[in-house]
């Protein structure tokens, strides 16, 4: 892949142990969520590091007059990392995740305080299925963090390979993570709750960037997630037969969804998930399709929706806000749809 300059921003990581859960009403957007987001817990041993926000390498080439940007940006992440070459990790329950840190030599022990930290991997999957990484049953707190996966299966119909997935896994945080040439780069099922998934390259695959089946409350944020086969990100499951749950409550904030085969977003299932600050930007199918259930599109306290490359309107009194709402399928609307694109730089912390 291709290369962009790149403007490195330091911050100070984190992750996210709070509870996050319950629903979210119209004029408390973000809920219980957010606070999952706002109660980051430093640790001592995460250094401040470097992180990435994507160039540009085309201009725009729109009509209007307020939706000004660049018409993609440049395909990946580089984070500068190098990667050290490993198997694939399978992991299913708290003991048996505490023996492989122990034999693995992972710090942290597992505790809010000081959670375990996976890093610094390449995991090529050589067209295989299942997970580079895969967790099951689990709520010790861990780090993904600056790894490469890649290679996974997509044998559409069959044999599915995904960078991270996990089955009723809680507390984890994933980021600076590269994963691609998967069928999906993150899946999360089944019961999969309180996690963050944010600051990575989760482009050029052949289903979805992110896909969330069952997973609730979760918080998706600054990734790049362009160039999939299909969607963007997949909400729910087309397969009404498989006793997934509808994914609720999850916050989608500051990502880029561009030059997708499908749609920006494919919100097939699910209620309660909010988006804001997101980049649907051209080349998509469509930005949003088959919108089900009841999901906000802007976040109402802060006054701050979407930028949306294929919509025009007028910002009359240049306060940042297009002055029409733009309407959502399924009978929802953007209330601050944003007349320029917004920067998918990770913000200092």
């Amino acid at each position: 892949m291709s290369r962009s300059s790149i403007v490195i921003a330091a911050i100070g990581l984190c992750v996210p142990w709070a509870a996050c859960s319950s629903s979210l009403g119209d004029d408390t957007p973000e809920s219980d969520t957010q606070q999952a987001s706002d109660d980051l817990v430093a640790t001592d041993d995460l250094a401040t590091s470097d992180t990435a926000t994507p160039g540009s390498n085309e201009e725009d080439t729109s009509s209007s007059e307020t939706n000004t940007g660049d018409d993609d940006v440049n395909d990946d992440y580089d984070f500068g990392d190098k990667y050290v070459p490993h198997d694939r990790i399978v992991i299913d329950g708290n003991g048996e995740f505490h023996a492989m840190a122990a034999k693995e030599g992972w710090t942290g022990d597992g505790s809010k305080q000081s959670p375990y930290l996976i890093t610094g991997y390449e995991i090529d999957l050589a067209k295989t299925a299942g997970g580079a990484i895969e967790v099951h049953n689990t709520d010790v707190s861990f780090i993904i963090r600056s790894c490469y996966l890649h290679g996974g299966i997509h044998n559409l119909g069959k044999d599915y390979g995904y960078g991270v997935l996990t089955y009723n896994v809680q507390n984890m945080l994933v980021e600076r993570t590269v994963a691609t040439d998967n069928f999906e780069g993150v899946r999360l099922e089944k019961g999969t709750e309180n996690c963050v998934i944010r600051y990575n390259d989760l482009s050029h695959n052949a289903g979805h960037g992110v896909a969330l089946a069952s997973a609730h409350s979760n918080i998706i944020e600054y990734n790049l997630c362009t160039h999939e086969k299909d969607d963007g990100m997949l909400f729910g499951s087309f397969d009404l037969a498989d006793n997934f749950d509808a994914p609720n409550n999850n916050i989608v904030r500051y990502n880029e969804l561009s030059n997708n085969s499908t749609s920006g977003v494919c919100l097939f299932r699910g209620t309660g998930n909010q988006f804001y600050g997101n980049s649907f930007g051209k080349g998509n199918g469509v930005a949003v399709l088959n919108t089900a259930g009841k999901n906000l599109w802007d976040n109402d306290k802060e006054k701050v929706g979407n930028w949306w490359a294929n919509f025009e309107a007028e910002d009359a009194d240049g306060n940042g806000i297009l002055d029409k709402e733009k309407p959502i399928p399924g009978g929802a609307v953007d209330r601050y749809p944003l007349a320029q694109r917004p920067s998918t730089v990770p913000p200092q912390q």
